[in-house]
């Protein structure tokens, strides 16, 4: 990860952080794009229903944060539905900072 993305991604990371309820989807957003693999992303996939497992909150909770950092200018998301998986996936856009 280049030096630019960790201070930008620090930066975002802090902001979230200080949104109310965005800190419950601060630290999974940011390592999502902190991951190698991701090429210096801003985007995060993942199905919610998983997520809010991980984080041990509920999928209403979780949706509530994404929905705070959007009303925030922290990011950009929709959702959408996996075929036949019950389980809709989150398509998050980090931005600001």
């Amino acid at each position: 990860m280049t030096t630019e993305l960790e201070s930008w991604v620090v930066q975002w990371a802090r902001l979230a952080r200080a949104v109310p309820r965005g800190r419950v989807a601060a630290g999974l957003l940011v390592d999502f794009v902190q991951d190698p693999r991701q090429d210096a992303a801003r985007i995060a996939v993942f199905p919610v229903r998983a997520a809010s497992a991980a984080l041990r909150v509920s999928p209403v909770l979780l949706l509530d944060a994404l929905e705070c950092l959007a009303d925030a200018g922290l990011l950009r998301w929709s959702w959408r539905e996996a075929g036949a998986s019950a389980d809709p996936w989150a398509v998050v856009t980090l931005t600001g900072a």
